[in-house]
């Protein structure tokens, strides 16, 4: 942590960039970093395109209206900052970090278990709920002012990240942190609100898909749905309206693995793995390539959909096996 405070009290025109696709704690951490920097004089630039952002998290960038957007590297940072991203290839940068001739220095906050520790100073904490947690607890070390915009922010990251603080990894470290932004402001009805009870109707007709679509093995330890290129196109959503739908298999009784196929663009798709109880999924999203967390991971393969369900559920079925053996 000295490290990550030391670095961000160094620079003074940091880009902060976040993972591809980018969720709530994503989003959450990287503005209400950037905008806490922005508070204190520093100059910041963030990599957020609107056309990354789901519709349902589109209000999130509204906290953080007056940070500056960067389209790339250009021009060059003292520093790069990069927040829940666990490998340097996930950047959401339009050219890749290795591309760049003169990298400036690069700091890396995360939680997941599979962080590749790219950065020139690392601040990984696999045990925490969220990266806006780490973010939050920066903040208050550094003595830097947490206004209601931030701590709304790194409240959306949190919530979301723990799916309401209900997974079994939810400390009382992540509770006393969200408590504390609440105290400074952050707007809980607001999020409830667009987090939890609005939908729009493409937003719908996608999850409704995901209902029609999900199957159960025949022991009923796993289940998994799937969402076709065309099935996004009928739907009227993109790629980035992918985000907890997993949940619908999972929530069902009995399962201890579940997944989620999208494939937005035709011949990639983007697989979600959640495990139940003690099963852990980490191991089988590293197969493909992917990563994560102990029981919340993910991964991307270049195929023909019905190939790749097919070859992924047959390895899921094995993996509870032996799991549950």
């Amino acid at each position: 942590m000295n490290d990550a405070l030391d670095a961000l009290r160094t620079m003074d025109a940091p880009l902060l960039v976040g993972h591809q696709v980018p969720d709530a704690d994503c989003i959450g951490s990287l503005l209400g970093l950037a905008l806490a920097m922005r508070n204190v004089g520093k100059r910041p630039r963030v990599i957020l395109s609107d056309g990354d952002v789901s519709q349902r998290l589109a209000f999130l960038p509204g906290f953080a209206a007056e940070v500056e957007r960067a389209g790339g590297y250009s021009p060059r940072p003292d520093w790069i900052v990069a927040l829940d991203t666990a490998a340097a290839k996930r950047i959401n940068a339009p050219e890749k970090l290795a591309t760049l001739s003169d990298p400036p220095p690069l700091l890396n906050i995360d939680h997941h278990q599979t962080n590749e520790k790219f950065g020139s100073a690392n601040w990984v904490v696999p045990e925490a709920g969220s990266t806006s947690e780490l973010v939050g607890e920066l903040l208050e070390a550094l003595g830097w002012p947490i206004t209601a915009p931030i701590a709304t922010l790194l409240y959306a990251g949190i919530y979301e990240d723990t799916l309401g603080f209900s997974l079994p990894g939810v400390s009382e470290r992540a509770l006393a942190g969200a408590a504390r932004l609440v105290g400074a402001g952050a707007d809980v009805a607001l999020l409830g609100e667009k987090l939890v009870r609005s939908q729009t109707m493409s937003e719908f007709r996608l999850l409704k898909t995901v209902y029609d679509n999900t199957r159960l093995s025949a022991a009923g330890r796993l289940a998994w749905s799937t969402v076709s290129h065309g099935e996004f196109v009928a739907s009227g959503c993109a790629a980035s309206d992918i985000d907890n739908q997993v949940a619908v298999p999972r929530n069902l009784v009995g399962v201890q693995v579940a997944m989620l196929f999208s494939e937005a663009e035709p011949g990639n798709v983007r697989i979600n793995f959640r495990g139940k109880g003690d099963t852990e999924v980490i191991s089988l999203a590293k197969r493909f390539n992917g990563g994560g967390h102990r029981q919340s991971a993910g991964a991307r393969i270049l195929g023909r959909f019905d190939e790749v369900v097919a070859a992924v559920v047959s390895a899921a079925e094995a993996h509870v096996a032996a799991a549950l053996a």
